[in-house]
């Protein structure tokens, strides 16, 4: 097993703005994911020899497996955030992430985040919190 960095626990990720013209039926992605990454430091492959991630969060009500939307007041609507595993797969909320195969040491899980409609949106604020566990194996 491993233990998570201190920097990687507690992370915001921030978005670009993207047009809501872009995002004009449900499924459609912004196609600007934003990368981020979970360190995993002392990695023992005596004990574990790979590492996977599972977000857990508010779902969007519409689009099941995404985060929703919880910016309140100003926030944009037929908006959620579609999660991305070490794959580049989407990655849906309590789901287990592919693989990364780790080494001794540090290691790096690669993740990114991207805009998804859950229909045609309209402008405003978009925020979503979410956490995660490690699954090792």
């Amino acid at each position: 097993a491993c233990s998570v960095s201190a920097d990687s626990v507690d992370q915001t990720v921030t978005l670009s703005q993207v047009r809501a013209s872009k995002l004009t039926a449900a499924g459609m992605v912004a196609n600007q994911k934003e990368d981020f990454s979970i360190k995993l430091e002392d990695c023992d492959t005596t004990v574990s020899q790979e590492a996977a991630v599972i977000f857990n969060g508010q779902q969007d009500g519409t689009l099941a497996g995404s985060l929703a939307n919880t910016a309140g007041a100003g926030a944009a609507t037929n908006v959620a955030l579609q999660l991305y595993g070490p794959d580049g797969q989407p990655l849906n909320i309590g789901d287990t992430s592919g693989t990364v195969t780790l080494i001794d040491g540090e290691n790096v899980v690669p993740l990114s985040v991207d805009y998804i409609a859950t229909g045609a949106v309209v402008a405003g604020n978009v925020s979503a919190t979410a956490t995660f566990s490690m699954v090792y194996s």
